[in-house]
């Protein structure tokens, strides 16, 4: 529990709110061993080879067509869905006593059910720990005078959509997989009531992805063909004995007495379709009880929280106390006023109360001056707490510098000019080694056969990007004087006098320099970088002091542009090898996949 008595959510309690909420080690360590459960069964299986006297042996078995889904479920659906896949593997431990005689498999899949039901347990008790974490920051949601019926809002309820449109049409599989089932058993049963068991051998081995065999009839029989070719589970040996069950008004129908045949996998496709159409309408039946509960309850209390009243469905969920996304709220379609013209965070950020089941997959409403906003979706907590500025609400704001970068703080510490700022030298051998290997490598798997036209294209394209970041790695360097700032990238030169520069400002580690007209400016990012071998102090200079030094020189009143210094741009060195790679690569890729 966080200590204090202010309530809200803030990023500490946030913290321990998400504590062990995402533990994918334990998912992963179930379906490794569900995996082991699936391994063992098949390596114990000592059933033996199938034989005419007990056609079982080989036969279909409708009990297991249909457990063998939850089998699998068990090991899929744990990962999003702990409880469910727990309820299918213990269903499955249990009907596997009744249908495997294999004691490593009944042991194995008792001992996997036992996971799944410990995990749950674990599961659950971490959500009363969270729980347990918000215990102080409840606090009382205040009533608006327009809240006078005791009902805040009705549930519109969800319109049409995939999940529902998905759960009607799993359904519909369901029920098609059973009748095709029930027509291939009656076709079958005729087929078995008019057959009869004939002597023969096999002849020749045809199969190639799965045994196959060209069985040969020991005694000719009238208006049936003497050789059949029937697909197996067992192996056989040239020569040997294969009894032969035919139906004498069917030639096309015949299989092997030992191996009856199996259509009891339409079973399985019907149990698999339903189970997913259960777990998905689960869900939807959960949403319309949870969102009917909190439309006609007037909430007491509930946790502070800042919310973004962004236009989209999906609505951020803040800290009270920092611009970090501590949970993301899917809800209920509604019209809200949050538009173009209301473009910046601080403008969309409104205070809100989470109320029910406020926990990681909780079904929680958001309560706020406007109304109350129902979940059509469970609560997402997000552990790493996701940064969130006006960039990442809209990203044309992404262009703006004034939206991505701070002015120098007026405290900071000016750093001594000359200042050379470069990258360091390990960074400079990685990006020799990317220079060098990128176009190599490309050139050399472009010469593979298996390689086409657009793999190629790709190829180069990569080549190209992973050689213009070792250049900037390799060559890139800025050196501020008390007079310009030359900075060096892959193709360009700049060296932009102090007078030419209309504001600098800061971007975590980078220097943002603002060139141009006020209204036109022109942003060249510097950084970043440490201290480079010209940098001739033992203090390493960061952007704010070098961006601070640079405030200070350049001119309060900028000169006009016909007596100004010009920002100079020429090409960088490094422009050439640029050129050279983008030359070989092209060559290389029309002398491969073009000529």
């Amino acid at each position: 529990m966080v200590g204090g008595a202010a309530p809200g959510m803030t990023v500490a309690r946030a913290r321990d709110w998400t504590a062990g909420a995402d533990a994918r080690w334990r998912r992963g360590l179930l379906v490794l061993a569900g995996v082991c459960a699936f391994g063992v069964s098949v390596l114990g299986d000592d059933a033996g080879r199938c034989s005419p006297r007990d056609p079982t042996v080989c036969g279909p078995d409708p009990l297991f067509s249909a457990a063998v889904v939850l089998a699998v479920a068990a090991v899929v659906l744990v990962w999003w869905w702990p409880t469910d896949a727990a309820v299918c593997a213990v269903v499955f431990a249990v009907l596997d006593i009744r249908f495997d005689d294999v004691l490593a498999a009944n042991l194995a899949w008792t001992a996997l059910a036992l996971l799944h039901v410990g995990h749950v347990v674990l599961v659950r008790r971490e959500v009363a720990d969270r729980r347990r974490a918000l215990a102080r920051a409840h606090a009382p949601v205040p009533r608006p005078a327009s809240w006078g019926s005791p009902v805040l809002e009705r549930d519109p309820g969800l319109p049409l959509g995939p999940r529902q449109l998905a759960v009607v049409a799993l359904v519909t599989v369901a029920v098609a997989c059973l009748g095709v089932l029930a027509q291939q058993l009656a076709a079958q049963g005729a087929h078995e009531a008019r057959a009869r068991t004939v002597p023969a051998v096999v002849v020749a081995d045809v199969g190639v992805d799965a045994p196959a065999y060209r069985v040969r009839l020991a005694v000719p029989q009238p208006d049936l063909p003497s050789e059949y070719v029937v697909e197996t589970i067992d192996e056989y040996e040239v020569g040997e004995p294969a009894p032969l069950v035919l139906d004498p008004l069917d030639p096309g129908w015949a299989h092997l007495a030992a191996e009856p045949p199996d259509v009891t996998w339409w079973l399985s496709l019907a149990v698999a379709a339903l189970l997913l159409a259960v777990v998905l309408g689960r869900r939807l039946v959960q949403g319309r009880v949870h969102r009917a509960a909190l439309a006609h309850a007037v909430p007491e209390s509930g946790v502070p929280v800042r919310w973004v009243e962004v236009d989209d469905d999906v609505v951020p969920l803040l800290a009270t106390d920092q611009d970090v996304v501590v949970a993301e709220l899917v809800t209920v379609p509604r019209p809200r006023l949050a538009g173009a013209d209301a473009p910046r965070l601080e403008q969309l950020v409104r205070p809100g109360w989470l109320v029910g089941d406020v926990r990681d997959g909780g079904w929680c409403g958001l309560v706020h001056a406007g109304g109350l906003e129902l979940p059509a979706e469970p609560l997402v907590a997000l552990p790493e707490l996701p940064r969130v500025d006006d960039t990442s609400l809209d990203p044309e704001l992404a262009e703006d510098v004034a939206t991505w970068s701070e002015p120098v703080p007026p405290d900071t510490v000016r750093a001594a000019l000359p200042a050379v700022l470069a990258p360091t030298l390990l960074e400079r051998l990685v990006g020799i080694v990317a220079v060098l290997g990128a176009p190599a490598v490309a050139g050399w798997m472009l010469g593979w056969p298996e390689t086409s036209w657009w793999q190629g294209l790709g190829l180069c394209s990569v080549a190209l990007t992973v050689t213009h970041w070792g250049l900037e790695r390799a060559a890139a360097s800025a050196r501020v004087t008390p007079e310009a700032i030359e900075l060096t990238d892959p193709l360009w030169c700049h060296r932009v006098p102090l007078s030419a520069v209309s504001d600098v400002r800061v971007a975590g580690d980078d220097l943002v320099v603002l060139v141009g007209d006020d209204d036109e400016d022109d942003g060249l990012v510097v950084g970043p970088w440490v201290a480079g071998p010209g940098a001739r102090r033992a203090v390493v200079p960061t952007a704010a002091s070098v961006a601070a030094a640079v405030d200070d020189r350049r001119p309060v009143v900028r000169p006009s542009p016909r007596t100004a210094p010009p920002v100079e741009r020429r090409l960088s060195p490094t422009a050439p090898v640029l050129a050279l790679v983008v030359a070989a690569l092209v060559v290389r890729y029309v002398a491969v996949l073009v000529l």
